[in-house]
């Protein structure tokens, strides 16, 4: 790989323990558990409107509706559903190395991480590391702000690529 962007999740070292942070990563039990596929699923996929309306609490609109369809429409693939909720099942933070390739790292300031974590990512990359905080943006800033998230994808990828990485 000679590069990568990581969007909503800052370096993983970067995640400290805390009463708050166990509150707001509680889903991560929650899916991680034999039960998940089946909260995940019940109803119509409800976690999912559970989940933006915690983690993205100032989106609306027609295309946060529209994501949520093309989320609960992919979810419905079980191939799809249980490859999302493996992320939660082998997620084990602490204990990463540090990374070597050029990174864009993307968070937003109403995410449930504070937005401090992600700008300390640079610490944890022996290669460059540029960091995007889109104000206002909960866990999606991608979707939700996405015509500022492409502008800066292309200028970053556009530098990897002048680069040589």
């Amino acid at each position: 790989m000679s590069a990568l962007c990581a969007v909503a999740i800052p370096h993983p070292n970067l995640i400290k323990p805390s009463l708050s942070g166990a509150w707001g990563a509680r889903h991560f039990l929650t899916l991680r558990v034999p039960t998940g596929k089946w909260l995940a699923s019940r109803n119509n996929f409800d976690y999912e409107d559970v989940l933006m309306r915690r983690w993205a609490p100032s989106w609306s609109g027609p295309d946060r509706e529209a994501t949520l369809a093309n989320v609960k429409r992919a979810f419905s693939n079980p191939q799809v559903l249980d490859g999302a909720l493996a992320y939660y099942r082998d997620f084990a933070p602490g204990g990463l190395a540090r990374l070597t390739q050029p990174a864009l790292v993307v968070g937003g300031t109403a995410d449930v991480l504070p937005a401090d974590v992600y700008r300390r990512s640079p610490e944890l990359f022996d290669a460059s590391c540029e960091v995007m905080i889109v104000d206002g943006a909960g866990h999606w800033p991608h979707r939700e702000r996405a015509d500022a998230f492409h502008e800066r994808l292309l200028a970053f990828l556009a530098g990897v690529t002048a680069a040589g990485a």
